[in-house]
């Protein structure tokens, strides 16, 4: 109950994350089936609130390795077919 009122008052583990990420996850199931079948208004997601501050940045995407790259990591180990 304290947790309802004011999450920062408890303690938050590895269950209570999975938890979490598990409800997220059939909910986007669930809209997604929603979404696919049925012509009406989307359907709001559901985000359980966590304890900590989850606005974190995510990284930069990483650019794929350019072929010349590739070779000198590898060497002769792989053979490529260049596009034509």
């Amino acid at each position: 109950m304290l947790r309802a009122q004011d999450p920062a008052q408890g303690t938050w583990g590895n269950t209570e994350e999975l938890l979490a990420s598990l409800i997220e996850v059939v909910d986007l199931s669930n809209r997604l089936f929603y979404t696919a079948n049925y012509k009406g208004p989307a359907l709001k997601p559901i985000k359980v609130k966590r304890p900590y501050p989850t606005e974190e940045k995510l990284p930069e995407p990483r650019k794929p390795s350019s072929t010349a790259e590739i070779r000198k990591a590898m060497g002769s180990a792989v053979k490529y077919q260049e596009k034509e």
